[in-house]
């Protein structure tokens, strides 16, 4: 029980046997990895094109985020703003990154939430 309290302390996403079981599950499904992983390259790239519309800076990604900035606000703000809104992203405090918001790749409907809120926000 101690090994276990330690454990998921240093692990922010612990998974269970449940989980591990529906994960190779969905791996060895090579036809819906794909679909999954087209669906999100679909998202991303859609909510990218509309952040850009919204005034925003995008870094190119290829990963399942994005990172974005807009020239007048600085990360934290803009946080705190979508976050008002009831939405979350991430902010980091490296002054190289300090005005970028990082914005995890969802379902349709929680990026049009974002992107709405973003547009409200600027």
């Amino acid at each position: 029980a101690a090994l276990r309290r330690v454990r998921d302390s240093f692990n922010a996403y612990p998974v269970d046997a449940v989980a591990a079981a529906g994960a190779i599950a969905a791996i060895e499904d090579e036809a819906y990895y794909r679909e999954c992983v087209a669906k999100t390259i679909q998202i991303r790239e859609w909510c990218a094109t509309e952040l850009r519309r919204a005034g925003l800076e995008v870094c190119p990604s290829q990963a399942n985020f994005l990172l974005a900035r807009h020239p007048n606000i600085t990360g934290a703000e803009f946080q705190s703003a979508l976050k008002d809104r009831g939405i979350l992203v991430r902010c980091f405090p490296d002054r190289r990154v300090q005005d970028y918001i990082r914005v995890s790749i969802g379902a349709e409907e929680e990026m049009q939430a974002l992107v709405e809120a973003v547009k409200e926000t600027v």
